[in-house]
């Protein structure tokens, strides 16, 4: 236990060595923290071409994300749906939700009355707040 003051006393060169074992723990517990705490948004699996807007705000990550594509198709969780499967999905995504928030993933080459039959879908199934995700202007699609 007291080699070292010991060696001191007696002038000899105790060799200085680090050990890195816990500094390398430390780093994977916190790898490991901030994998388990991060928030991964879930790939909607379609591509669409959304519209450019100067304002952006960030949503919660717990919103329904609705994909509706150039052709008027309709997605949620990477499949296709009708309009009154849509109603329903909104219906279970907002049972139990404090915030019930939906987010419209729109191409920006949507009618303007699909995208407002949509918003009319969510706001019937319960969603308390519904946005429209757009781009960044200049941002690469």
């Amino acid at each position: 236990m007291f080699d070292s003051v010991q060696q001191r006393e007696s002038g000899e060169d105790a060799g200085v060595s680090v050990d890195i074992a816990p500094l390398i723990d430390l780093v994977f517990t916190l790898l490991i923290f901030f994998l388990v705490t991060a928030t991964f948004t879930q790939d909607l699996g379609v591509a669409v071409s959304r519209p450019e807007s100067f304002y952006s705000q960030a949503l919660t990550p717990q919103s329904l994300r609705i994909v509706v594509t150039e052709t008027g198709a309709i997605y949620t969780d990477g499949k296709r749906m009708e309009s009154r499967d849509l109603l329903d999905r909104v219906r279970r995504f907002t049972t139990g939700e404090k915030t019930g928030s939906v987010v419209i993933v729109s191409d920006e080459n949507v009618s303007a009355r699909m995208l407002v039959s949509v918003i009319d879908i969510a706001k019937q199934g319960g969603a308390v707040d519904v946005a429209i995700a757009t781009r960044e202007k200049g941002a690469p699609q």
